[in-house]
């Protein structure tokens, strides 16, 4: 346990007079987090001022929790508190309170922990030792009066004389001269140990000694401390130093820095004066835009003007429309030699067979070629209504239809989908989807990974995913369920939404996720599998039949079995009288259990017993004829059925 506590018992006694009955406690409280300190932190700092709960326990001999309670408190500047063990707010213990714990010569222990956070709901256990000592005023609660002279080994003082009892019991030099000669308690003595000689407080602030003995005083702690801190001095100076001298070599590195850039500019002058000359040299062989003339005539005829754009245009038009040489009439009853458009019937020469130029066919030339390509079986030409053999690889930009099967890709047309037959994934948005089938997973939108043969097999599926469905109209209840496996026709999910399931055989219904389904079960016009064989070793977590309950057993031949009764085991603790040989049992025992007696803690042998029902009967001839005495502690071990 981490050490975050330094304790002082004093244990003065007992307060048994007008005030509440209790021990008085002292200790001294570390803070568990320390004490930040230049150079050095201080481990062993005080924890003052602070609220806390010390809960305080007293356990028996048995280890069982006589009496504890928990008391809040508050340290005080050095960390200390004082308080009366029996004044706080008692929180378990089968002793009603504190005064009616049983002070006597048994041994106890007390048990000590504290709560630094002041909130009482967690402690850290800080000691746990033997409570020797019994506080006098709590065992003389148990006193009588006695009269005569009382053996010491009864507690008296076998003397009749104030100075007979000092002499035998060993106090003759105590009295109230001879001090030196008195003895001490030995909580005194532990007191004592815990105190620091006030020889050893040290007012050296150079802590010259590094003693774990001595302890400085504050200011001797505040001169060292003072001194520690004026050492930081000289690592600041060497560094102001440091730093003085990274400037000056800044500033000689910014001169340099100058003089680089005063050179780089003037190259750039150099640079744009050739940049000037070249773009006057570029403009000389412009036209002057004084030279653009808008005239649509052109009557100036001159080398040097250039006309608009608007001015050639209208120098143009004039000159075309006032041409005699060609006219709009002429023009109109010809055909243009791009994309000409014929009127009536054109005529044009028939090209010789197998011509291959781009001389214009006729249609008399056209009827020829496709009757001798007919005719050839040679020829690569497909005829549509004769039966032929086709080879080579055809591409097909979309779905193709062949005698009313649809082959292709489906809606989405995204090549990890295939899709064969009439309707199927004709909704498909999804991935790596394959359908073969009519219908397959024809309403399918965002289910990918799925596998589908049959007819209409998984054509309700519109998210699902990982499905895998072979057979006519299996797993049509399935919409939004994934990872599941019907094999068979009409194999399916009871209701959507089962996941991770297997149906296997005709009419095979899984009712819930995560299952298997072999066969029918005997529903609709299927018969039912009653029998599965296999010649293998069958391994799982578990088996199960229809009507069984968790409390019973399943057979190697099918049966089920509610197995043996559960038993208790039961320990029954006595404190015998004189001679006692009869005794009762708290339970009945199982019929298959056997007794186990022990004395004083000593198991006995089965001989020197005998029990029937809850009667047990002791026989001290067979155990060495030993009669039990008063208070010998008896226990009986055995099982009870449940």
């Amino acid at each position: 346990m981490k050490k975050i506590i330094l304790l002082i018992f004093l244990f003065i006694g007992a307060k048994n007079f007008a005030q509440t009955n209790g021990i008085t406690y002292q200790a001294v409280i570390l803070n568990p987090q320390g004490q930040q300190l230049p150079g050095v932190n201080n481990p062993n700092a005080f924890l003052v001022s602070k609220d806390i709960c010390m809960l305080f326990k007293f356990v028996d001999e048995y280890s069982n929790v006589e009496y504890q309670e928990v008391i809040q408190t508050k340290t005080d500047e050095f960390g200390m508190v004082n308080l009366i063990i029996g004044s706080g707010s008692q929180t378990a213990g089968y002793a009603s309170s504190f005064d009616e714990i049983v002070w006597n010569a048994v041994s106890k222990k007390l048990i000590v922990a504290v709560n630094t956070n002041g909130s009482c709901s967690s402690f850290t256990e800080i000691s746990n030792q033997p409570f020797n000592s019994v506080p006098t005023a709590f065992f003389a609660k148990n006193a009588e009066n006695v009269t005569g002279v009382v053996p010491i080994e009864n507690g008296g003082t076998n003397a009749v004389t104030v100075l007979g009892a000092k002499t035998n019991l060993g106090l003759e030099n105590v009295d109230n001269t001879t001090d030196l000669n008195k003895p001490i308690s030995t909580a005194s003595k532990l007191a004592l140990n815990l105190k620091e000689d006030a020889i050893n407080k040290s007012s050296d602030g150079s802590f010259a000694s590094n003693s774990d003995v001595k302890f400085p005083t504050e200011k001797a702690t505040k001169t060292y401390v003072d001194a520690s801190s004026s050492s930081n001095s000289l690592v600041l100076n060497n560094e102001i130093s440091r730093a003085t001298t990274v400037e000056n070599t800044i500033a000689t590195n910014l001169v340099s820095e100058t003089e680089r850039a005063t050179l780089a500019e003037s190259a750039n002058a150099s640079a744009i004066t050739t940049e000037t000359n070249r773009a006057t040299l570029a403009e000389a062989t412009k036209e002057d835009a004084v030279n653009k003339s808008t005239d649509g005539t052109l009557i100036s005829n001159s080398d040097l003007k250039f006309p608009t754009e608007k001015a050639t245009k209208t120098y143009v038009d004039v000159n075309i429309a006032t041409s005699n040489s060609i006219t709009q009439t002429l023009l109109n009853a010809k055909a243009p030699l791009e994309s000409p458009t014929f009127t009536g019937t054109p005529f044009a020469p028939t090209p010789a067979a197998g011509t291959a130029t781009t001389q214009i066919a006729t249609t008399n030339f056209v009827t020829s070629a496709i009757a001798d390509m007919s005719a050839n079986t040679s020829t690569n030409f497909v005829d549509l209504t004769t039966n032929q053999t086709i080879a080579g690889t055809k591409i097909f930009t979309s779905d193709a239809t062949i005698n009313g099967v649809t082959v292709g890709r489906g809606k989405f047309n995204e090549n990890s989908n295939t899709a064969v037959g009439l309707g199927a994934l004709e909704a498909n948005a999804g991935y790596a989807n394959t359908g073969i089938g009519r219908g397959t997973l024809a309403l399918n939108d965002s289910g990918n990974g799925n596998t589908v043969l049959g007819y209409i097999a998984l054509s309700k599926n519109v998210s699902g995913g990982d499905n895998v469905s072979i057979g006519g109209l299996s797993l049509l209840n399935n919409i939004s369920g994934s990872q599941n496996t019907a094999i068979g026709n009409r194999a399916d999910v009871s209701f959507d939404g089962i996941t991770n399931s297997v149906a296997i055989g005709a009419n095979a219904i899984v009712t819930a996720s995560n299952t298997i389904q072999l066969g029918s079960d005997g529903s609709g016009s299927y018969t039912a599998v009653t029998n599965v064989n296999t010649s293998a070793i069958i391994t799982a977590t578990g088996y199960k039949t229809p009507s069984g309950t968790a409390s019973q057993y399943l057979m190697a031949n099918g049966s089920v079995s509610t197995g043996a009764a559960p038993v208790r085991e039961v320990a029954d603790e006595i404190s015998a009288t004189a001679t006692q040989n009869s005794f009762m049992l708290t339970q009945t025992p199982s019929i298959n259990s056997k007794v186990k007696m022990y004395v004083n803690g000593i198991r006995i042998s089965n001989a020197a017993y005998s029990w029937i029902g809850t009667t047990l009967t002791y026989i001290p001839a067979n155990n060495g004829s030993y009669s039990l005495s008063v208070n010998d502690r008896i226990q009986f071990d055995y099982f009870i059925n449940e």
